[in-house]
């Protein structure tokens, strides 16, 4: 199964207003944990496609019932439009279809193959490989794909989102294979602090926000888009690494609730730095809005992820210290 193309131009990156490109949905209900949705609501974030301005979507591979014709898209968007759309299916009698439309559902160009035929559509007219005019087929049953990838997207059901942070895996050898993080937090400086998450690792989606007050921290948490509902949430603090066991990271169950404040002093051992863990499931679509808006892709080895790990792992030293 191939993973998305994109090339983004502009990205908007730790502010995490962030967003870009679909994949075949990601099935990752290997995990066990099946916790609870909180009564918490949360934000949802709209301001990423202000930065956007040309990048490439690829999607292909998507597993179908026998018999069932799914298609492969590559899709051009343009300030967070869509520019052109490509689309190739094989139906089940092995006849063969590709076609490219503009933004308007103007067919700009197609390719048809049945046995060793192939004949190409210009945009005006069909003609063989030798350019002598000939009779194509009726495409108009296309427009059915364009519509449904345009309209319906693709869902992605109980995904993870968790933190970007500094991931376990690395930081406990043997821990887990899995890819959830930590994000140590100092919880001597007051204020609400904005941290970024992810969702299947693949694509940054909405944050996290931890406002320290009067000795006490609330979790509160964003989705990015329209199209994204919560199925339930898992949000736990820990005071040392050697808390966070392999059996908790089989079937995370989180202790504390998204926008309740947790006692510094009781629940929390008075510590001044904590490590803050989220695992919560998310089905959502791309694209992720009405409009079009598609998550941006997630790199964890760009210069400012980079960055931002250093700081984290400054403050878990001296956390351990």
């Amino acid at each position: 199964m191939k993973r998305i193309i994109a090339a983004l131009l502009t990205l908007c990156l730790l502010g995490i207003a962030a967003a870009a490109a679909a994949d075949t949905p990601i099935n990752n209900d290997v995990m066990t944990y099946k916790g609870p949705l909180s009564s918490y609501v949360p934000a949802r974030e709209y301001d990423f496609g202000s930065n956007w301005k040309t990048y490439f979507v690829e999607q292909e591979d998507q597993a179908g019932a026998p018999g069932q014709t799914i298609p492969d898209y590559e899709a051009t968007y343009a300030g967070g439009s869509l520019a052109a759309l490509e689309i190739e299916i094989e139906l089940p009698d092995g006849t063969e279809y590709e076609v490219a439309y503009d933004k308007n559902k103007k067919i700009t160009r197609a390719e048809y193959e049945e046995g060793d035929t192939e004949i190409y559509f210009d945009g005006t007219a069909w003609h063989d490989a030798a350019g002598n005019p000939v009779t194509g087929p009726d495409l108009t049953f296309m427009g059915a794909y364009f519509d449904a990838y345009v309209l319906d997207g693709v869902w992605f059901p109980n995904n993870t989102m968790s933190l970007v942070g500094l991931p376990l895996r690395d930081l406990v050898p043997g821990l887990t294979t899995r890819w959830y993080h930590v994000v140590p937090v100092d919880l001597t400086k007051e204020g609400t602090f904005r941290y970024g998450t992810a969702i299947s690792n693949m694509y940054w989606f909405g944050s996290c926000t931890v406002t320290i007050k009067d000795g006490t921290v609330t979790t509160d948490y964003a989705v990015s888009g329209e199209y994204a509902y919560p199925k339930a949430d898992c949000l736990m603090w820990f005071t040392d690494l050697s808390e966070i066991t392999t059996e908790f990271l089989e079937a995370p169950i989180g202790k504390y609730q998204f926008g309740q404040p947790v006692s510094i002093q009781n629940d929390l051992k008075g510590k001044k730095i904590a490590l803050l863990f989220i695992c919560n499931r998310i089905t959502y679509r791309q694209p992720a809005t009405s409009w079009g808006g598609f998550l941006i892709e997630y790199y964890p080895n760009i210069k400012e992820v980079r960055d931002m790990r250093d700081e984290y792992m400054a403050l878990l030293n001296q956390m351990q210290q």
